[in-house]
């Protein structure tokens, strides 16, 4: 799947590009963001949240949850109940209402 996105990602409409940009936007600073996961999930990681989003319909989540610096450091993984929090943010953006702006 990862490799059919990477693929997709060349042939992107300004439309979609634009969709990602503001369910990235939304996911990662929005008010309801901050309220539901306690703050922002970051730009890039919302982006790429995004970008599955609009282009594959999945919802699914990233094949590598955390970064190289991350993993380093030793940051905890994200608990179940977070990523459940994330689905719920991404889930209210694309089916509930039509744009989160």
């Amino acid at each position: 799947m990862t490799a059919d996105l990477a693929d997709r990602v060349l042939s992107i409409t300004d439309a979609e590009l634009e969709r990602i940009g503001d369910l990235a936007g939304y996911y990662a600073w929005s008010e309801e963001a901050m309220e539901l996961l306690g703050g922002s999930m970051g730009g890039a990681r919302a982006a790429c949240l995004a970008t599955i989003d609009v282009l594959e319909g999945t919802m699914r989540d990233l094949c590598q949850s955390q970064s190289q610096q991350e993993l380093e450091l030793g940051t905890p993984e994200r608990s179940a109940a977070e990523l459940t929090q994330e689905h719920l943010l991404r889930r209210r953006a694309t089916t509930d209402r039509p744009a989160p702006f």
